[in-house]
Order: structure tokens, then C-alpha cells, then sequence
């Protein structure tokens, strides 16, 4: 049957639509000739420096040489470079010495794009093209004295944390260089704290660890090499104390924020990406007041930090502080309640073609108490 004019017009533009968006198109993932991907049931003896597995089976294998690249999925990943070979006939164990290698050894052009949504095992309707879930992070801790020396005594009368963290990773890699690159920490931050200090005169900055999330292991694929993101999560305080002779001092804060926090790499250079709506309370109570004498900061956090197959990565911490200080020019003190955040780490993973990955302060707003 003959069709209109008007149809094989239709087609003809279509076609040449498609034709167009074609030129825009990121090219295929391509990787490089000397990459193995070794298989997932594979037996391995690992150490930071070395790979062995049994011959017999993985002759194919057992045949890498000295600039090979090895690769593994298995659990957190590794991205290695092969410096030697040994065969033991004995033992029918061959062992390669390696080194960690950089993924911009192993892919030459390649995307990863990918939501990791750690939720309470409910999709994310605006996520990309693969979804990882995690109950709701919820920490709430009371009555802990995690220091008391001669020095200073910390009460936590009360430290609570929850957050539901949705984690956006892209990358891009066009010609082994880093196009892009993005992590951005996506939640509702609810926090309380409620914390006593006593200190003889000095200053200390000691941190206290609350808590740590067990790792949460991700995978995605560019052309045959598979990526392998390790997430894990944490909750502390922090705090930065400056006693002039003994004191004590109590600081209650509390913060309610739908934030986003994290970086971007685009168009050559870094980005800090930071959104927050914040509900900010706080108090130091009388009664427990002892301030000419010292200077506090007392910051609760949560931090995200991210590493590619074994190798740090970025990090992403945020979260309230309470601060009460005490001029020595001026008879009254001054207190606040704030948010801060702050992004950083390293991408070693990716080569020394990326560019130094920088220290971003995201966040410092507060109010006054008084």
C-alpha cells in the first residue's frame, strides 16, 4: 500500500531528529585491552599488595602479566595493576603483586549515573535507572558519659539523629579525564542535643563517636568493568572547649532541615551544592550555668563518606552545633544555635588526571539564643 505524502514526510523528519540527537550522544563505554574482570565465585587470598587464587580452572587468568589491570566485585571491589606473576607448582597457587590502579586506567569513556536511595525500602520516584534502599537511620542516645578524666567530663544527656539519605553519584569519563562528576546528599535532618561539660582550665578538642552503619555496598557497570561504592554513615559530636579555670556549662539544641549537601564537577572546575530550610532551637539553661569561664562549641554530625572499590573517597558531613562564648573584653556571653556542613575527601581512584578534589565549608547559619 502506497503511504501519503504527509507520513513518508513524518518519517523522513523523525528520522532525521534522531539523526541529530545522535551527535549529542555520550559515546560507548569503552575500556582498556588489558582490563580482566575477575569472576564473582572466584577463591582469593587478598592482602593491600596482593592477589592469589588456585591455577588449575584459571588458567586464563593465571596467564596476566606485568601492566595488566585486575578487577573484582567482590566484596567492597578492588582495582589493581599487576606487577608480577608467580606460579607455585607445589601448591598450584599463583600470586600477583600489585598495586591499586585508577579507574581512569581502566575506562577510557563511561558513565555511571545512579540514585542510592537509603530508605525504608520504598522506591525513589525520581531516581535514575537503579535504586538501593536502608531502613530509616534513627539514633537516640541518653545517659552516656563518654569522657571523664581529670581534665574534663562530658554528659550526653541526650543525642538523637534521623535522617533518610538519598545519595546521588554521577560520573562521567571521556578520554580517561574526569567530565563530571556529582555527589549530593539528599534527607530530612531531625537532631537533638543535650550535653553538660565540666573542664579545668585548658583547651581540648576531643570528637566522640556514636555511632557507625554497618557498609552499604553498591554496583554499577561501565562497558565490562564493574564500580563499587561503598557508603558508610556515621553520627559524633564534636567539640572545642577553651577553660579558663574550672567550669561547667549545659547547651540544649535542636534542628529540624530538608537539606542538600555535597559537590559537583563541571565544566572544569568544583561546585558546592548546598540547600537547607532550617528550623534552629536551642538553650543553655540557668540552672547549670557557669559560663565567665569557658568557651564551648558543640557540634553533632552525620557524616557520609563514599569509597570507590577499597580507595577513600568524598565525604559529606553536616549537622547542629551549640556554642556559647565569653569575650574576655565583655561582661556578658554570647550563645547561638547553628547548622554546619562541610564536603571533602579525595578521588585517587579515578587518576591523576582529576583534578585535586577541594575542602568546601557548605554551611554555617545560626541564630542567637538570647
Amino acid at each position: 500500500m502506497r503511504r501519503p505524502l504527509a507520513s513518508w514526510v513524518a518519517v523522513c523528519v523523525f528520522a532525521a531528529a534522531v539523526a541529530a540527537g545522535c551527535t549529542n550522544a555520550p559515546p560507548p563505554a569503552s575500556t582498556d585491552a588489558r582490563v580482566t574482570v575477575l569472576p564473582d565465585g572466584l577463591a582469593l587470598e587478598l592482602t593491600p599488595d596482593s592477589v592469589a587464587f588456585t591455577r588449575t580452572g584459571n588458567e586464563a587468568l593465571a596467564a596476566r602479566s606485568p601492566g595488566d589491570l585486575v578487577v573484582s566485585a567482590q566484596g567492597e571491589g578492588f582495582l589493581r595493576r599487576v606487577l608480577a606473576v608467580h606460579h607455585d607448582a607445589d601448591t598450584d597457587q599463583v600470586t600477583l603483586d600489585t598495586e591499586p590502579a585508577a579507574l581512569g586506567d581502566a575506562v577510557i569513556d563511561g558513565d555511571v549515573s545512579d540514585s542510592l536511595a537509603l530508605r525504608d525500602g520504598t522506591s525513589d520516584p525520581d531516581g535514575k535507572w537503579d535504586t538501593h534502599t536502608l531502613q530509616l537511620i534513627n539514633v537516640d542516645l541518653r545517659a552516656q558519659r563518654p569522657i571523664d578524666n581529670a581534665n574534663l567530663t562530658v554528659d550526653i544527656h541526650r543525642a538523637a539523629l534521623s535522617l533518610r539519605p538519598t545519595l546521588d553519584l554521577d560520573l562521567a569519563m571521556r578520554g580517561r579525564r574526569l567530565e563530571h562528576f556529582e555527589a549530593v546528599l539528599s534527607s530530612q535532618l531531625d537532631a537533638d542535643l543535650d550535653l553538660e561539660v565540666r573542664a579545668r582550665a585548658g583547651t581540648i578538642k576531643p570528637a566522640i563517636k556514636l555511632w557507625k552503619s554497618p557498609p552499604m555496598i553498591f554496583y554499577q557497570q561501565v562497558g565490562v568493568v564493574p564500580v563499587v561504592e561503598t557508603a558508610v554513615i556515621s553520627v559524633g559530636v564534636r567539640l572545642e572547649i577553651t577553660a579558663r579555670g574550672d567550669s561547667r556549662v549545659r547547651l540544649k539544641g535542636s534542628l529540624r532541615s530538608a537539606l542538600a549537601a555535597g559537590l559537583r564537577y563541571e565544566n572544569g572546575q568544583w561546585q558546592r551544592v548546598a540547600d537547607a530550610s532550617n528550623s534552629l532551637t536551642g538553650s543553655i539553661p540557668a540552672a547549670d550555668l557557669d559560663v565567665d569561664q569557658i568557651d564551648v562549641r558543640a557540634y553533632l554530625f552525620t557524616q557520609l563518606d563514599v569509597k570507590f572499590y577499597d580507595v577513600a573517597g568524598p565525604f559529606i558531613n553536616v549537622g547542629p552545633y551549640v556554642q556559647v562564648d565569653h569575650p574576655l573584653d565583655s561582661p556578658a556571653f554570647a550563645a547561638k544555635v547553628g547548622l554546619y556542613g562541610e564536603v571533602g575527601g579525595e578521588l585517587k581512584v579515578f587518576g591523576i588526571r582529576v583534578p585535586a578534589l577541594p575542602r568546601f565549608q557548605l554551611f554555617d547559619v545560626s541564630r542567637p539564643l538570647f
